[in-house]
């Protein structure tokens, strides 16, 4: 209502409005100090017109303050840090003999750094010490139900400690890929899913989390909190899904009332690439490949679906590991070439899917050939994430299906991006419907993105082309 007569200004209605958007993104402490009780069907693709933040664009390290991770994170300049160290385990090894942080000296260097650099960090808290383990000698496995609330004080512990400066740690993930089986060992993953239990063991881990969260918030109420990203191993509707009850530990959790308190409901998304340049899968576990969309979109419908199923379907999602990995063999330069496409694929879906941040796992070391520092996945990553800053997505571009292509538009507030792609790995060339301001192509002598001359028709191939548009 644009009127003369309006007497509340412009300026105080804008900021209600940011007011109101953000209390619906995040849910305070208030509300949740007291956590109640709590088929697939995929749903179409959520276009996205507001994400909370500006880039999506994250990156998983493991030390960052390391000389050889700190001046290519600067390089990539990405909004979102995410971190493992803070072990419970090794903090609080006795019972009852206190809090030893000197354990997390690196960790807490690394934490000022990335408040220094401006970064939204989120910070992986695990390890089950022996006292407090269900399973004897799991460290990654389940607490005991009776020590819930000495994790929960621990928790609280940490956030009083790292929520304030000089750390300024604000996200908070709680174990990882707890819904992994069960081992006895110190697995870098959280290994809570037990097949004796209903739901895979996620209905306990829901309730340890709406035990510890209370703890959290009366640390600081402003913190936000994540669950342990969920692998997700594989759809249940798939005949080739080999372990169909590990899916039902999400739901294990919104059953133990633990979906409400959390700030963003976690998983990963990994998809695996073939010998051919331009292809990659999980068909098998999600019945994706290189013909539709990565694999983190039916994830993230089958998240949304049980999130609905509980009145929890708002609650914003994150995507903390994703990757294209080969998981045979070293990474030969089709491989390094399949990462680099695969990035300008993928980021523009997680914009499309409203995800609150895209983490690519990892920085370094190379964990299934994963790693992102040096080569064409790094040059790719760094033209999306300075190409898509601030970009929101407005449509999944459909013009040209007959040609077996399809993209995303981006809306970047100055200009429109169309961000295109082939299906089939042919090449394609497409009639426009005018002349863009620029157009962005792959170098095929192992990139970078170069600047082509504009025109009203465009060869498009395996490799994702940026077109900008004048508004």
């Amino acid at each position: 209502m644009k009127t003369k007569r309006l007497l509340i200004p412009f300026a105080l209605l804008m900021i209600l409005a940011l007011a109101a958007q953000s209390l619906s993104v995040f849910s305070r402490a208030s509300a949740q100090s007291a956590p109640g009780t709590a088929s697939t069907i995929y749903l179409p693709l959520t276009i996205s017109s507001s994400p909370p933040f500006a880039t999506i664009f994250g990156i998983g390290v493991n030390g960052l303050t390391d000389a050889r991770v700190l001046p290519s994170t600067e390089e990539a300049d990405p909004t979102w840090i995410r971190q493992d160290g803070l072990y419970w385990n090794l903090i609080q090894p006795s019972q009852n003999g206190g809090y030893d942080w000197s354990s997390a000296a690196t960790l807490e260097a690394d934490m000022i750094k990335a408040s220094e650099m401006g970064y939204k960090r989120i910070q992986i808290v695990r390890g089950t010490p022996s006292w407090a383990q269900k399973y004897s000698g799991s460290v990654c496995g389940p607490i005991k139900q009776s020590e819930f609330a000495s994790f929960g004080r621990f928790l609280q512990a940490a956030v009083e400690r790292y929520s304030k400066p000089p750390y300024n740690a604000e996200y908070w993930e709680i174990y990882n890929e707890p819904d992994a089986p069960l081992m006895y060992s110190d697995s870098g993953w959280g290994c809570w899913g037990d097949s004796s239990q209903p739901y895979f063991g996620g209905q306990y881990y829901g309730s340890m989390l709406a035990t510890v969260i209370p703890y959290m918030r009366q640390a600081n109420p402003n913190i936000k909190i994540l669950n342990g990203g969920l692998l997700l191993d594989c759809d249940p509707a798939l005949s080739t899904c080999k372990n169909p009850a590990m899916a039902g530990f999400l739901e294990g959790i919104a059953k133990a009332g633990a979906i409400a308190p959390l700030d963003v409901v976690n998983f990963h998304a990994y998809d695996y690439q073939d010998t051919r340049l331009g292809v990659f899968y999980n068909d098998k576990n999600w019945g994706t490949d290189y013909t539709n969309d990565p694999s983190l979109v039916a994830k993230a419908a089958f998240v949304r679906n049980v999130l609905n199923k509980y009145g929890q379907g708002s609650k914003p999602l994150m995507n903390s590991e994703m990757a294209l990995l080969k998981t045979f063999d070293t990474c030969d330069a089709t491989c390094e070439q399949n990462k680099a496409l695969y990035i300008g694929r993928a980021y523009p879906v997680a914009i499309a899917e409203g995800l609150v941040a895209g983490i690519w796992y990892q920085a370094t070391n190379g964990w299934n050939n994963s790693g992102l520092y040096g080569g064409p996945m790094f040059d790719a990553f760094k033209f999306a994430r300075a190409e898509l800053k601030d970009a929101t997505v407005s449509r999944k571009i459909t013009d040209y299906g007959s040609a077996n292509v399809g993209g995303y538009e981006l809306d970047r507030g100055d200009i429109r991006v169309w961000v295109l792609w082939s299906q089939d790995l042919a090449n394609h060339t497409l009639s426009l419907p005018g002349t863009p301001r620029a157009v962005y192509t792959w170098n095929s002598n192992d990139g970078p993105y170069v600047s082509s001359t504009p025109g009203a028709s465009l060869t498009v191939g395996m490799f994702p082309v940026y077109v900008e548009w004048s508004k």
